[in-house]
């Protein structure tokens, strides 16, 4: 990505401060590493800090209303039930489905895809269907499907990329033909940070009367798809509700375009993605020639959480022609004085090599 493609966004964000984010509802936040560095915690396309109330719930539950689902009809049953239904609709809620008979329940995102491929593999597809994915998609969003493609002989259709990381949207149409069954494509890219044009991508593959699942998706308000994967707890999204929606989202944008400006400050620094237009709160980079590994290693012991690796997108690691990269991901209880940090950090880590 260039410099020049950097664009700031000012954001005058209604969120809580970070010291009331701190003390109040993400206690972890205060944490002192190695018995001197405040925790900046920048790791959250891989595990968000789970606020106060959800933490709360889940214990209220274990200790309160501990029960099979569905199960029984004494009181604890129904109990569990009913809250258990209540979270499906609130699920609904967000995303717009028509029915809570269309939430089901799953342990995380690639049981969810895996679901979706072997019962609708079995049910519909044979020897020589097709199914479109993308270049930049996770291993949940691949495995799926080639273990599909061992057992029944289908075949993977890829959607390429740009260099600057965004689908060519020119080639996909292209991939369509009488034998593609289903698309299935990343709503974001948790390397890149590309926001994928979903609607766009919806649109033309019903044209074609192709099904379309989704993975890691925002609401949708139109065009839907016909299955979404995502990973949520309800109370989680009671919490994001409660505090609006577009806030959070203006207030990730804000932290991103914010990030982007102060890491290009950096020499040598290279940073995989689209410009600030297409890009979510996700930030893949390199410095130099210093591993991603020792990036991260000493940046863990300055205080200060990245991802570091592949971030289980392999094939997109092979299409950039690295092994890995520093992930830094943001949240809604991180602050500028986070992506502070973070940059003063890399160039002490600079400073060694």
């Amino acid at each position: 990505m260039e410099k020049k493609d950097i664009q700031s966004t000012k954001v005058t964000s209604p969120l809580p401060t970070r010291e009331g984010l701190r003390k109040g509802l993400f206690p972890i936040l205060g944490k002192v590493l190695y018995g001197k560095y405040p925790l900046v915690y920048l790791d959250n396309a891989a595990t968000t800090q789970k606020p106060r109330q959800v933490v709360e719930a889940m214990t209220e539950e274990y200790y309160n209303v501990n029960a099979n689902v569905h199960r029984g009809v004494h009181f604890l049953s129904q109990q569990a039930t009913d809250l258990h239904e209540a979270s499906r609709e609130t699920v609904r809620r967000f995303l717009n489905a028509r029915s809570t008979s269309e939430i089901v329940f799953t342990r995380g995102t690639t049981e969810s895809i895996n679901l979706v491929a072997s019962c609708f593999g079995q049910a519909f597809m044979k020897e020589g269907d097709e199914v479109i994915i993308s270049e930049m998609e996770h291993h949940s969003n691949i495995v799926s499907w080639q273990l599909l493609q061992a057992r029944q002989g289908i075949r993977l259709r890829i959607l390429p990329i740009t260099d600057d990381g965004q689908l060519k949207m020119e080639e996909y149409e292209k991939l369509f033909n009488e034998r593609t069954r289903i698309v299935s494509i990343t709503h974001v890219s948790n390397v890149l940070g590309t926001i994928n044009p979903i609607r766009d991508i919806i649109r033309i593959a019903h044209e074609h009367k192709v099904p379309v699942l989704i993975e890691l998706p925002y609401k949708f308000e139109a065009g839907t798809p016909d299955y979404v994967a995502s990973t949520g707890l309800a109370q989680a999204l009671d919490f994001v509700t409660s505090i609006g929606f577009d806030a959070i989202q203006a207030h990730e944008r804000d932290l991103t375009a914010y990030a982007m400006q102060r890491l290009m400050e950096v020499e040598d620094m290279k940073i995989y993605g689209p410009s600030i237009e297409d890009h979510d709160a996700v930030i893949s980079f390199q410095v130099g020639n210093i591993h991603h590994l020792d990036m991260g290693t000493l940046l863990d012991r300055l205080g200060i959480a990245v991802r570091t690796g592949h971030h289980c997108a392999e094939p997109l690691m092979r299409r950039l022609g690295i092994e890995g990269t520093c992930r830094a991901s943001f949240a809604l209880y991180n602050t500028r004085h986070d992506i502070d940090a973070l940059v003063d950090g890399i160039k002490r880590v600079k400073q060694m090599f």
